[in-house]
């Protein structure tokens, strides 16, 4: 998506908000907020997003901009090992 392609359905129609919202976390649990005002973002472990948007086909992306919020669920959160396709 970062590239202006669409994984999904390969459309090159993509719209990207940067700093649109944030994710805001702290342990093992974590929520999206949206961010409506640019207000310091909380001494918590936080993270601004990008998120990218294919409006032929709605497929989404959104990624953390925060070393130290990906950091902090690397450490946290539990790992999703690949699935073997069938």
């Amino acid at each position: 998506m970062r590239r202006g392609i669409c994984p999904k359905c390969g459309q090159a129609n993509i719209r990207c908000a940067r700093n649109c919202s944030y994710w805001h976390g702290a342990s093992t649990t974590g929520e999206m907020r949206v961010r409506v005002t640019p207000q310091p973002l909380s001494t918590e472990v936080s993270s601004l997003v990008d998120t990218y948007v294919c409006v032929s086909c709605g497929y989404f992306e959104q990624y953390l901009m925060s070393a130290e919020a990906i950091h902090a669920i690397a450490a946290n959160w539990t790992y999703c090992p690949p699935q073997p396709t069938t």
